[in-house]
């Protein structure tokens, strides 16, 4: 239910001239059209109750939804809410009530009484965490602890973007740490981005962690590399290419010197460690994005590696990106 908010937020905010059936049949790229309604209906009344809260008598609401979206516009800034909120029937009453000449204190809201279709078949629509349980059930690897959560930030006819954050837990290697790896989705509607920016997940990260961090471990043999890097052993993930794929890139002498700067570093060898590679290289040769995360945060040696690295520049002048993952784990 969050989930589907977030995208009726990002369609609102988006869409700043869209009446509601527009943003319904925006939401519904990605969920049944009932669950749409519902979602672009409360969302406004929700937000609004922020701007009429202590001016007015607030009526009580039990609808799930409602309940949810008040939860997601108690997290929202000043702008959100103005912007959604500005929207809601109930601001406008009281706005139309205050000019006419009546004062806050006199005002009594009615309670809202909305109506909707009941949904039919599947009646929750394409999230992250549904498409990311499909995957782990197509590896046999339920072992694995983890979870996914979602971040839209744009809805329009034309597209559909968010973020996804994969989770993933396992005491028993990482202590209280967790794996965070944030993966972008695009495309014309929300069903097909939040496919894409899982499939990333699936095709760079996944056997990485499946092999490192599942109570079961699945096979991996044929998808990641183990290395030994002093104390750890190191599981290499594929290298996961975006955009394009005509750019021959020499990924290991890069490897190599990550290698060298791990090695050098003196990380605590009780301990499981993590290093992700993210570059983009525009259709000039030109650095345009890099990641060098250890353990989720930026880290200065490997940023430093990756950018004076010699990335080639692409022979048919397309953009590409570049993405990996190593897990390091003590060497026992």
């Amino acid at each position: 239910m969050r989930e589907l908010l977030q995208w009726a937020v990002a369609g609102y905010l988006s869409n700043p001239d869209a009446g509601h059936d527009e943003l319904v049949e925006l939401v519904a790229t990605g969920f049944p059209r009932p669950l749409a309604e519902r979602a672009v209906a409360w969302l406004p009344i929700a937000f609004g109750r922020c701007i009429l809260r202590g001016l007015v008598e607030l009526p009580a609401v039990s609808d799930p939804m409602f309940v949810a979206a008040e939860a997601l516009a108690a997290e929202a800034d000043g702008d959100t809410i103005r912007r959604i909120g500005l929207c809601s029937a109930e601001v406008n009453a009281v706005n139309a009530a205050l000019h006419a000449g009546s004062r806050p204190g006199d005002l009594v809201l009615s309670p809202p009484v909305l109506s909707f279709p009941e949904p039919a078949g599947d009646a929750t629509g394409t999230t992250a965490a549904a498409i990311l349980a499909e995957l782990l059930a197509a590896h046999g690897a339920s072992s694995l602890a983890c979870e996914a959560r979602s971040f839209p930030s744009k809805l329009t006819r034309a597209l559909a973007q968010l973020q996804v954050d994969i989770v993933a837990t396992c005491p028993a290697v990482l202590g209280e740490r967790r794996v965070v790896e944030s993966f972008a989705g695009w495309a014309p509607t929300i069903h097909e981005a939040v496919r894409t920016a899982l499939d990333k997940f699936a095709r760079g990260s996944l056997h990485v962690l499946l092999a490192t961090l599942a109570a079961e471990p699945a096979d991996t043999s044929s998808q990641v590399e183990w290395e030994t890097w002093g104390p750890f052993r190191a599981c290499l993930g594929p290298l996961l290419r975006q955009w394009s794929s005509t750019t021959p890139v020499q990924f290991g002498p890069y490897i190599d010197e990550i290698r060298r700067r791990v090695l050098a570093a003196g990380l605590p060898a009780d301990r499981a460690h993590w290093y992700r590679t993210f570059v983009a290289v525009d259709h000039t040769g030109v650095l345009t994005g890099h990641d060098a995360l250890l353990d989720n945060q930026p880290w200065p040696p490997g940023s430093e590696a990756l950018v004076g690295f010699a990335w080639p520049r692409p022979p048919a002048d397309q953009p590409y990106a570049l993405r990996h993952l190593v897990m390091l784990v003590p060497d026992p």
